[in-house]
């Protein structure tokens, strides 16, 4: 993953500008509602395919009903959290956090063959954990997701739920408040440990030797005195630095 453009500040990112750009925010409710629209289409294709084009329409219809007069105004927040505590702990049961585990080790063994010597390391380093955390996170959310609910057939854990009064939305809505809130610790441990490993990483100081800059102008008192040169060797690399004195001030820029 590269970095090509300079990072947005998070406000900026996450909220939506009128004709600009969505924003994290606007590019999730375009999700969601894409997703709603998607499942809302298969469904009435599986639908169409049992009971023909006419009665699918029917039952998808009956079911959106059900879901909009009778679900959402019988839910129940205290059931919901509850599912949602439910599937942490399974979660955890699962041996969930070996995926941090294995981010862990990954940061370990990265210097060994990262660049050390590439001109832009604070674009490899960023680049090296995004992508890697993004696919740790991936691969997490798919097994939680494609697991749970076959191991909990298996188990006869979903039986023993289903007969408590707990509707199917709040089921569903739970596992995903759940699952969410597993997937956010973790991004926020391995946001932690990126941290570290960047800043561990790119560490160091360079010195400026004044007999090796170029003096590039001189004049009497008052005038700018000019000089250019490199900083030392440090983490491979050198920086350009150009001196300037004007009066008693003296401006560096590297």
């Amino acid at each position: 993953m590269a970095i090509e453009h300079d990072l947005l500040p998070f406000l900026e990112w996450l909220l939506p500008r009128i004709g600009v750009r969505l924003g994290a925010l606007g590019s999730f409710a375009v999700a969601v509602i894409g997703l709603i629209l998607l499942g809302i289409f298969v469904s009435y294709l599986i639908a169409a395919l049992r009971h023909g084009p006419s009665e699918a329409f029917y039952i998808v219809a009956k079911v959106i009903a059900e879901a909009v007069g009778q679900d959402i105004p019988n839910f129940s927040f205290r059931r919901t959290t509850a599912i949602a505590r439910l599937a942490i702990q399974e979660a955890i049961r699962r041996k969930v956090l070996i995926g941090f585990a294995v981010f862990i080790v990954l940061l370990l063994f990265a210097g060994w063959f990262l660049d050390v010597k590439s001109e832009h390391p604070a674009r490899l380093y960023l680049g090296f954990v995004l992508t890697t955390a993004q696919y740790m996170m991936f691969l997490v959310a798919l097994f939680l997701s494609t697991f749970s609910l076959p191991t909990d057939i298996k188990n006869k854990t979903l039986y023993t739920v289903v007969t408590k009064p707990v509707r199917a939305g709040e089921i569903v809505l739970g596992r995903i408040i759940g699952f969410s809130a597993i997937g956010t610790a973790l991004l926020a441990v391995m946001g932690l440990a990126s941290y570290g490993f960047v800043v561990r990483g790119l560490s160091h100081t360079h010195e400026i030797n004044p007999d090796e800059m170029e003096k590039l102008a001189t004049g009497g008192s008052g005038e700018s005195l000019a000089a250019k040169g490199r900083t030392s060797l440090d983490s491979h690399h050198r920086h350009e630095v150009t001196q300037r004195r004007r009066d008693a001030a003296l401006v560096k820029t590297v």
